[in-house]
């Protein structure tokens, strides 16, 4: 991806450079331009609109690139080192909630993304090799612990067998702050990304769809008691869909 986007760059910027000379540079006339038959002035009309041009392409390469690195983040020790506190508890409930109901992994409901934070926080910050690590990879790893089975099995007993159903909706979007909620869908879409059947294709920044769902939700970062009551029983992945 790096690589296609660098080549993209450059033979645009190649192509701006050759628009620029034709349009603004020097032009060769015969030492006598009246004596040539069907000699006419150069048109330099066009070389701008090619000038337009290019700078068109080269501002839409640029959109497309930062999406497509957006879309390819790895979410490994690298990115949870530079993501704020919200961030991480945002990312792990985003997650938690894809694992449990698109991939059927129920016993990441008997865990707290509160308590898989600083679990997480500690691994990579006691193993610095392992930066490269993905989350997903870290979270299994620490939920395989004999003393986190043991409190999931406690709670599993708690609610009758049953894993705790995360109530991931309209109300507590509007409890997220800005970071966790972008956090949230990051977490979420890095495990959608992994299904192999997948029925969306979500192409946009994070942050675009954090505005829609928020906007859709009637959530308003001055006002955060405001949501439209009709929709805030609404599960947030039902809302990520419709974009």
């Amino acid at each position: 991806m790096k690589y296609w986007s660098a080549l993209l760059h450059s033979l645009l910027i190649v192509g701006m450079a050759a628009a620029l000379s034709c349009c603004c540079g020097p032009v060769a006339q015969p030492a006598h331009p009246g004596a040539v038959q069907g000699w006419a002035p150069p048109n330099k009309r066009n070389g701008y609109l090619n000038v337009l041009r290019v700078i068109f392409l080269l501002i839409a390469a640029s959109a497309i690139t930062a999406v497509g690195q957006e879309r390819g983040k790895a979410y490994d020790g690298a990115w949870w080192s530079t993501a704020t506190e919200d961030s991480r508890l945002g990312w792990l409930a985003g997650y938690i909630y894809c694992a449990t109901s698109k991939v059927g992994n129920k016993e990441l409901g008997l865990i707290s993304w509160y308590t898989l934070e600083p679990e997480v926080t500690k691994f990579y910050s006691d193993n610095p090799n392992e930066s490269k690590r993905p989350i997903s990879d870290v979270v299994a790893q620490i939920i395989a612990r004999p003393a986190m089975r043991a409190l999931m099995n406690e709670r599993a007993k708690d609610k009758g067998g049953e894993p705790h159903r995360h109530f991931f909706d309209g109300e507590y979007w509007r409890q997220g702050l800005p970071d966790e909620r972008e956090g949230f869908i990051q977490g979420y879409l890095a495990c959608y990304g992994e299904l192999k059947t997948r029925t969306a294709r979500f192409s946009k920044p994070y942050s675009w769809y954090v505005s829609e769902i928020s906007k859709w939700f009637g959530v308003k970062e001055d006002d955060p008691a405001e949501i439209d009551s009709k929709r805030e029983s609404v599960e947030i992945a039902t809302v990520l869909f419709k974009f």
